[in-house]
């Protein structure tokens, strides 16, 4: 969990154990590489079983954008009269690179120009991923890595029991909502966000969403008769110069 969705996020893994019916010594551990989150958990993972510190992981990512706060971070002290009041966007905010004036757009622009990548050609990217993905939705592809979410209460003896509520509206949510036909033709009349090829049509968009994985040592996978979906080889962060952090 990247972002302070709640007041109780930073409680976010270790709920999520508790009330999957995880034993209460089993321990939890936040994780934070913005986008890069969800690899760097499966690193970890992957670390700790290395070390033998575990031999199975269940590593979670979730996030809600539409629940970023618009924060204020300089009136713990009090107001003074006639003084701004500050609050800003947290979710634009918080991926601003203060150190070189770059927020993550910036990054992506810049690599376009370097790289010579024109908004044809990331139309036309972004046009074929969704037409794969709608694709995928309709031959029922996606369906098997896709738990519905529906209203539902989570309890675990001895603590107040959780949930999840939709909206009125939705009974239950069992696909991705986000996957929507995309040409070309249509692509190219959005106007861009940060004046070069971005646009809200081909980039990432303000929604919400989690994902599951379980990470085993070969041992405790063979133990059980499972057959790994994949097996983690290697993997490595390395630094890259801010503004062209999307490399």
């Amino acid at each position: 969990s990247v972002a302070q969705t709640s007041f109780d996020a930073f409680l976010l893994p270790r709920h999520i154990g508790l009330y999957c019916g995880a034993p209460e010594a089993t321990p939890a551990h936040l994780v934070q590489r913005v986008c890069g989150t969800g690899v760097e958990m499966i690193a970890q993972a992957a670390d700790a079983i290395a070390l033998k510190r575990a031999e199975l992981a269940l590593v979670v990512g979730a996030e809600s954008m539409s629940r970023n706060p618009v924060a204020a971070y300089t009136h713990r002290g009090g107001f003074r009269l006639g003084a701004p009041v500050e609050f800003k966007d947290f979710l634009f905010e918080a991926l601003m690179d203060t150190a070189v004036s770059c927020n993550m757009g910036d990054t992506a622009e810049n690599l376009a120009k370097r790289n010579r990548i024109s908004r044809e050609e990331v139309d036309a990217f972004a046009s074929r991923s969704f037409a794969r993905a709608i694709e995928a939705q309709k031959s029922g592809f996606l369906a098997g890595e896709i738990a519905a979410v529906k209203n539902e209460s989570f309890e675990r003896e001895g603590m107040n029991a959780r949930g999840v509520r939709l909206p009125s509206r939705d009974l239950v949510i069992e696909a991705d909502t986000h996957i929507r036909p995309s040409p070309i033709e249509a692509l190219a009349k959005i106007r861009p966000a940060f004046g070069g090829v971005q646009t809200g049509g081909n980039s990432s968009a303000i929604v919400d969403g989690a994902a599951a994985a379980l990470i085993a040592s070969a041992a405790y996978a063979k133990s059980k008769g499972v057959k790994p979906l994949a097996h983690v080889r290697a993997w490595a962060s390395v630094g890259v110069e801010p503004r062209y952090m999307g490399i």
